[in-house]
């Protein structure tokens, strides 16, 4: 059956209740009384009062991935759900609200290029076909810089339908006085910039002849070991790189991933944002890695 990677997010504003709120002016006045022969004068600041209107906003967003047409026995493998408040000078609510919005990414092509078996990669590009002109102009690499720009497009969408709401709604917290305002730093997650190791296997290389040495030994512990493929009982030696080799690649791909994930929730500062947890922001950094993958192929 087809497996397909769903987004799906939405947000549910509530109205709370309505505040008055005394707002110092810039000006000030006088006042002066007379009492038993002498004159007091007070300085009072100009005051203003205006009408605060709260509203809990309750975000709820999951990244699943179901079979067949099988949506609502998807499994979740990302998700949250928070609440915040937001507050108006003006009772309106609507701009507040995110409708469920769902966005599905196919997932049949790239399963087509694993053997489940083994769990390796098996893409390779058919020579015997008319078509086949050279290791770029060919079906099989079409294919996969097809599925590469409708990841690119999946993420975009994700990054429009919430981190782009996010920012109209943070955008509209506008409390009365000064020192309960926040600057929304959701323009900062729009950054294109990935600090994650991305591995690149040289492709075009002929490597017909591989060293007599012994690989070298993973170390213990590691999150991704990969195998050494074997064809009808003889080990494949021609490959480019060693299972060792591949192995600490992704290995290393995983780790940076990781360093980058825990430096997020590291840096993440929640008086900076008004609706944003840490769960968005290290959702937005794999995103931003998949983005960096997808453009990194497209370009090799």
């Amino acid at each position: 059956k087809p497996l397909t990677l769903r987004f799906d997010v939405s947000t549910t504003p509530t109205f709370m209740k309505e505040v008055k709120v005394k707002v110092p002016m810039d000006r000030s006045y006088e006042q002066t009384d007379e009492t038993a022969g002498s004159t007091v004068t007070k300085v009072f600041k100009a005051m203003r009062q205006v009408t605060e209107f709260h509203y809990d906003v309750e975000l709820e967003w999951s990244l699943s991935i179901y079979s067949g047409t099988s949506v609502d026995e998807r499994t979740v493998l990302m998700s949250n759900k928070s609440s915040s408040v937001i507050v108006k000078q003006a009772k309106e609510s609507s701009r507040l609200r995110i409708s469920p919005q769902s966005y599905e990414l196919p997932l049949t092509w790239l399963l087509k290029q694993v053997n489940l078996d083994d769990m390796a990669s098996q893409f390779k590009v058919d020579t015997s076909r008319e078509s086949t002109k050279t290791p770029r102009r060919n079906d099989d690499v079409d294919e996969a810089i097809v599925f590469s720009g409708r990841l690119s497009s999946w993420i975009g969408q994700i990054h429009t339908g919430l981190y782009g709401s996010l920012a109209q709604i943070e955008g509209q917290h506008d409390p009365a006085l000064e020192k309960d305002r926040q600057r929304s730093y959701m323009s900062d997650m729009s950054s294109s910039i990935d600090p994650t190791f991305n591995p690149i296997l040289p492709l075009m290389e002929d490597r017909s002849e591989r060293s007599s040495e012994t690989e070298d030994e993973v170390v213990p512990g590691c999150m991704i070991k990969i195998e050494a493929q074997s064809h009808e009982g003889n080990t494949d030696r021609n490959v480019l790189l060693s299972s060792s080799d591949l192995t600490k690649l992704t290995n290393e791909h995983a780790r940076s991933l990781q360093e980058g994930l825990e430096t997020c929730a590291r840096a993440f500062d929640a008086s900076e944002y008004v609706v944003t947890t840490t769960a968005e922001i290290e959702l937005g950094a794999v995103l931003r890695n998949l983005r960096s993958l997808s453009i990194q192929y497209e370009e090799t």
